[in-house]
């Protein structure tokens, strides 16, 4: 479902319709309710699921970058669970979604809402630094800067936390 989803978003037109615009917005709220799935893939070893839910979440990144960046609750936890996808055991799958993170550098500060700047990015950072590293290393130097380990995902609410 994630892949037919993924591909119905890569579905542009132009000028956008007010349709499309309500449906998108729909699909952000909807996205966000998917932390439960996407906690239960990881749990569950389950590759194909977890880059699937990342596929799917960089891909509505893209499109609807817009969105993404408005600030709204909505929004503001899709980028709650981008983080947390940053963050997943697997390099590979983590890696996809630092593409979604490089959608949302590439629009200006002044585009963005201001939860985008410095503190966010400095978890992205981390989480950056964690994948890089050494298993264990990267997260004893999270632990000392007071970020949580890859290994502390919570759910809150619809989406996961740290």
């Amino acid at each position: 479902a994630a892949r037919t989803l993924r591909e119905l978003l890569e579905v542009d037109e132009y000028p956008r319709s007010l349709e499309r615009e309500a449906a998108a917005k729909e699909a952000l709220e909807g996205l966000c309710r998917m932390g439960k799935a996407y906690a239960t893939a990881v749990a569950a070893g389950d590759a194909d699921a977890s880059h699937a839910f990342v596929s799917l979440a960089t891909s509505f990144t893209r499109h609807e970058i817009g969105l993404v960046v408005a600030g709204t609750p909505a929004a503001n936890l899709f980028v709650r669970l981008l983080l947390v996808m940053a963050r997943d055991p697997r390099p590979g799958i983590a890696i996809l979604c630092f593409d979604a993170w490089l959608e949302i550098q590439d629009v200006p500060l002044a585009n963005r809402h201001p939860s985008m700047g410095a503190e966010l990015y400095t978890e992205v950072l981390t989480s950056v630094l964690e994948q890089c590293s050494y298993p264990g290393e990267g997260e004893a130097a999270a632990a000392a800067a007071g970020a949580p380990s890859p290994g502390g995902l919570r759910l809150e609410g619809d989406a996961l936390s740290m």
